[in-house]
């Protein structure tokens, strides 16, 4: 939680009803500005910033992500200008800027609503669960006035208490970074070194396919940048996999299907009624097994030639493809 009101914001674009919005939401309050846009550009995006910005301060940091309007060269002489630093997060990694993401979802719900003005202060004079305190008490110092009735000594300027804040602010998100971690099986991933061969792959991707080396690292946000031969990617740690890990994502997709060596040579098998094993209850053991005629009566699957055998029926047998590759 930062140290002081619209100290630190995200800001993000979203779509509702064909029409475009700038979603800017401040990480100390909670307090949610949104904002039509006629068009998507740089330009527009930067025009509506500053408005904000005339009307509340100019934030110490912005945090966005990579979108074509907050990457231009014309935002990033703004952020020069106005003296603001302008951090983004890792490509394919929007929990980077999960304040962000959150404040699209609240502004979509908003946008819902048949009086969206009504809804906006709706939300803004509510006390939010993770501080106590209405986003319009953290970020002005006092209560808003809305339809719902109330004294006029309530609407006094009057600072919540900061520490009990930002207290119950650091347990709620510990409360949801340890669920989040053991739903989704979360790990802690060993740092990065420049000069680091690695792979990458989003998530939306099946295999470890692309080679790189490391060229930067971020180790706040974790980001990476990472030199391959398709040029240089910005990537998340989550996305990148040393060549000295063994998770288990980097396994060939096919199983490894290793057969069992036999107890007992294979002519002694046939035609006896093996014990049902109570892990297959539904499997049949009653049947006869074919076995090739070979001198070595103690040879078992593993031996079977590349080129295959035939069995005394006439049928050809042959070492499956996989098998030739993984098992030896």
């Amino acid at each position: 939680m930062p140290d002081r009101p619209w100290q630190r914001i995200g800001t993000d674009l979203c779509e509702h009803d064909g029409k475009q919005y700038l979603i800017v939401m401040d990480y100390f309050s909670r307090y949610i500005e949104i904002v039509h846009l006629n068009s998507i550009t740089s330009a527009n995006v930067i025009g509506k910033l500053k408005n904000m910005f005339a009307r509340w301060g100019i934030p110490t940091e912005v945090v966005s992500d990579n979108g074509g309007q907050f990457a231009s060269t014309s935002f990033r002489e703004f952020a020069s200008q106005y003296g603001f630093k302008h951090v983004t997060s890792s490509p394919h990694y929007p929990q980077a800027n999960g304040q962000a993401e959150s404040g699209v979802k609240i502004a979509k719900r908003i946008l819902k609503q048949p009086d969206i003005f009504l809804a906006l202060m709706a939300y803004r004079s509510t006390p939010v669960h993770a501080t106590g305190s209405s986003p319009a008490e953290l970020i002005m110092g006092r209560k808003m006035r809305t339809i719902i009735p109330v004294h006029p000594d309530n609407l006094e300027p009057e600072w919540p208490n900061l520490d009990l804040a930002r207290k119950k602010d650091a347990h709620a998100k510990l409360n949801m970074r340890t669920n989040f971690n053991l739903s989704h099986g979360a790990r802690n991933l060993t740092s990065l070194s420049v000069g680091d061969k690695v792979r990458l792959k989003t998530d939306k991707e099946k295999h470890w396919n692309d080679k790189g080396v490391v060229v930067s690292a971020d180790y706040r946000n974790r980001s990476y940048e990472i030199q391959t031969n398709h040029g240089i990617f910005r990537r998340n740690r989550r996305h990148i996999l040393h060549t000295g890990d063994e998770p288990w994502e980097s396994l060939p997709t096919q199983e490894h299907v290793i057969i069992p060596p036999v107890s007992e040579p294979p002519e002694k098998c046939l035609n006896r009624n093996i014990a049902p094993d109570s892990t297959t209850p539904n499997v049949k053991h009653n049947r006869s097994i074919d076995v090739p005629t070979n001198n070595n009566s103690s040879q078992d699957t593993r031996d079977i030639p590349s080129q295959g055998y035939k069995t005394r029926s006439g049928r050809l047998v042959t070492k499956p493809k996989y098998l030739q590759d993984y098992v030896s």
